[in-house]
């Protein structure tokens, strides 16, 4: 069995990181994460549980060619009409380094870490909210979170499930690659 992991990671180790985890297509874990060590302390007992695990992050896990505006990558997701932020805004760069330094330590454990965009991807799926976004693939145990980080933190976690069940697709370029969800509404 797979679990599904989504973290919805704050630039600072002083914010919210939200963190969800699908499994057995039922949310099992909605919750709050400040730290490096706690999100990866977590991480591990949910592998010790799982053994097998995707995870996706709401983080760019990759560095532009320059130092200024967008990577290859992002400019792809922009022509298919979304819309993301370049990394050279400060508070980008500073996730960016910190998606990227926590992708490798996760994959140094055996898991399969994808890039994403929640809002994006939600988008995508043309579904109106969460909500619909849940019920249509029925998934168990969905309360309205209200917060934001908690909310995208979800929906990071059905694009694991998504990648790995058929229903997620990969905007590539030589820069890196976001996963996004098919038309599911």
């Amino acid at each position: 069995m797979c679990a599904y992991i989504g973290i919805d990671l704050a630039a600072s180790e002083k914010r919210c990181s939200g963190v969800a985890v699908i499994a057995d297509k039922r949310i099992e874990t909605v919750l709050c994460l400040s730290t490096d060590r706690s999100i990866v302390s977590f991480v591990d007992a949910v592998r010790a549980r799982w053994h097998s695990i995707v995870m996706a992050i709401d983080a760019p896990l990759s560095l532009p060619r320059s130092s200024r505006g967008y990577r290859q990558v992002d400019k792809e997701v922009i022509k298919l009409g979304y819309r993301v932020l370049p990394i050279s805004f400060r508070g980008m760069e500073m996730l960016t380094k910190r998606g990227i330094r926590l992708a490798q330590v996760f994959r140094s454990m055996g898991i399969k870490v994808l890039e994403t965009h929640p809002r994006s991807a939600l988008k995508s799926s043309g579904c109106s909210d969460l909500k619909e976004l849940v019920e249509v693939l029925r998934i168990e145990g969905f309360i309205d979170y209200g917060k934001r980080d908690l909310y995208d933190s979800v929906i990071c976690a059905i694009v694991a499930f998504c990648a790995d069940a058929g229903c997620a697709y990969e905007v590539r370029a030589q820069d890196g690659s976001i996963w996004l969800l098919k038309k599911l509404c």
